[in-house]
């Protein structure tokens, strides 16, 4: 994720792995994770299935998710701290600064209840995330906002694309996939709940120029009730049908639907702006602008059809691209009922969201190629800073949560280097 990769017009961190890797450990610690491993020997070791596939075309990852709620969790170290003073309902409103602009005198704070104060600091962090974060700094500076100096504040906004873009049929029963469901294991007398998906092989992202991609499995049993319909009634369990034996090793017997995780190709014209719109603290409204690339989704088909050809390669099953559409609407859930009937796939297929904001203020050693530099430092000023995944180069396809805590405590030594 983290190198120049040939064939993308931005691509790589000036941050070397090595650096961002020893780091790594203390976010693993900070989000109460039981180990700094997500490889699949690792976790059986645990208890967790063996993976469907891990090869030189697909590989198993295994996930954890973090049992930390931050409030609950540091509530009281932050009230006991003489270090550390913590202001409730006070919404940073705007930076200030001295007549060179380079550096940050103040933050003014306002309440909903019309409250105002001025908060003073020799050091000034913002971690507010990657739509907060470019518009405090576009906010800030009648000279088009602090940091600005190449109009790269905003821009380069990226997510991970999410979506139901598929269904396999395997050969092998529910169980043997238990792997890619969410399981709790006890590691060291603590719970852990941990979660296999597969991922390209870097050589194959190499090889064929293509973005990341991850591929949940939802898991149903073809022989039971819990089979996935489309908007017209049809069952995957009759698509599956379509589709005969699975496999050498015999008849379909599972089914998954094949949820992506995709990583976006760095855009300048993806980027938040601010309106002429003022919010209820007198703040202008950010606008985002959140574009895609032909490169964007020729990656996830491209990843599916791997993902697939390693399936028949296996002799495992068959995968059948679908790049369905959300329904907005129809159905249950939020985004509404997902079509999965493959006579009505289209090139435009949908693009969802993941709820993962990064890129807006990328890090970069140059400042005509980012907002702050290596050592989160916004470019042009000296004691203004950033944390969290708008520093990101870029997005990568991994959930960017252990990456930004580790980002934030890099910083968090930084500036106590220099304080």
């Amino acid at each position: 994720d983290l190198e120049t990769r040939p064939g993308l017009a931005r691509s790589g961190w000036d941050l070397p792995y090595e650096e961002l890797a020893r780091w790594y450990p203390a976010a693993t610690e900070v989000l109460g994770l039981s180990s700094d491993r997500f490889d699949p020997a690792h976790w059986a070791e645990h208890g967790h299935g063996p993976p469907l596939l891990h090869d030189d075309l697909v590989e198993t990852v295994v996930f954890q998710l973090s049992p930390v709620n931050f409030g609950t969790r540091y509530r009281d170290e932050l009230e006991r701290s003489e270090a550390v003073t913590v202001l409730l309902h006070a919404n940073a409103t705007g930076l200030r600064t001295d007549e060179s602009g380079r550096r940050v005198t103040e933050v003014a704070v306002r309440t909903l209840e019309g409250g105002q104060a001025t908060v003073e600091a020799g050091v000034v962090v913002l971690a507010m995330g990657g739509l907060e974060n470019p518009r405090l700094l576009l906010a800030s500076n009648e000279r088009g906002g602090i940091g600005n100096d190449h109009d790269l504040v905003g821009r380069f906004f990226c997510e991970h694309f999410q979506h139901t873009l598929g269904f396999a049929v395997v050969a092998r029963p529910p169980e043997a996939l238990a792997a890619y469901h969410r399981q709790t294991h006890e590691v060291a007398g603590q719970e852990v709940t941990v979660q296999s998906a597969l991922v390209l092989n870097d050589d194959v992202l190499r090889r064929e120029g293509l973005l990341g991609l991850e591929v949940q499995l939802a898991v149903a049993d073809l022989a039971g009730d819990d089979v996935p319909g489309t908007i017209d009634g049809p069952t995957v369990r009759d698509l599956g049908a379509v589709l005969g034996a699975a496999s050498a090793e015999g008849p379909a017997r599972s089914v998954a639907l094949c949820q992506v995780f995709a990583e976006q190709e760095l855009n300048p014209t993806s980027r938040v702006l601010l309106t002429d719109e003022v919010d209820a603290l007198g703040m202008r409204k950010a606008a985002l602008h959140w574009d895609h690339t032909d490169l964007d989704r020729r990656s996830i088909e491209a990843g599916l059809a791997i993902v697939g050809r390693a399936l028949g390669r296996r002799g495992l099953g068959r995968l059948q691209r679908t790049l369905g559409n959300l329904v907005p609407g129809e159905g249950e859930g939020p985004l509404g009922r997902i079509d999965i009937d493959p006579a009505r796939a289209t090139p435009d297929f949908h693009l969802a969201h993941g709820n993962h904001h990064m890129c807006t203020t990328r890090m970069a050693a140059d400042p005509t190629q980012g907002v702050v530099d290596l050592d989160l430092r916004v470019h042009g000023t000296t004691n203004l800073y950033v944390a969290g995944s708008s520093t990101f180069a870029t997005p990568g396809v991994a959930a960017p949560t252990i990456t930004l805590v580790a980002l934030a405590a890099r910083l968090a030594e930084h500036l106590h280097r220099e304080l």
